[in-house]
């Protein structure tokens, strides 16, 4: 084989290599948007991006995330594929509070009031008003290592704020599935 031939083939083969590392990694993110304006809220989710891999992070852009009349907290449920229709489990992130992240199972739509789950750790969120994000992260293998995650949020205003709540994407119905 000449020179030019196998740094062809070379070439062919890197490129494959990378075309095939690119595809799985894009494999495992997701996303969804969500209406504008179906809440007054300035913090109104507009869109979701889900990334599944050895952490699941989802990622929340706002329309206006402030914190003069901020949101009370953000609940975000992960449906595992398992026994139940809706969520195997949650997180609430209180905003503006010191009050921590727990994950918590949930046997479904009508079962979102258990005690943190003991033994996992590593739940975290970052919120940053100037990019209108919020980010939670919960490692896979509280999740139970699940091959596929889809979630459902719904952001509250405080108590005696009487705006409406948002949920993304929509009532009681989760976003598409993301495989690991």
């Amino acid at each position: 084989m000449g020179h030019v031939t196998r740094t062809a083939l070379t070439a062919l083969t890197v490129a494959a290599l990378l075309a095939s590392a690119a595809g799985s990694a894009r494999a495992d993110v997701g996303s969804f948007p969500d209406r504008r304006w179906d809440t007054s809220h300035p913090a109104d989710i507009v869109r979701v991006q889900v990334e599944h891999a050895d952490r699941v992070v989802v990622v929340l852009r706002h329309r206006d995330l402030t914190f003069h009349d901020g949101p009370g907290y953000l609940r975000v449920a992960y449906d595992v594929g398992r026994a139940f229709d809706g969520p195997e489990f949650y997180v609430r992130i209180w905003y503006q509070t010191d009050r921590p992240i727990e994950l918590r199972p949930a046997e479904g739509w009508g079962a979102l009031h258990a005690k943190p789950l003991p033994g996992c750790t590593g739940e975290t969120a970052r919120v940053s008003a100037r990019r209108d994000v919020t980010r939670v992260g919960v490692p896979r293998s509280c999740l139970g290592d699940p091959p596929r995650v889809r979630v459902h949020l719904r952001l509250r205003p405080f108590p005696g704020d009487d705006r409406r709540i948002d949920v993304a994407p929509a009532a009681r119905t989760m976003g598409p599935w993301v495989p690991r």
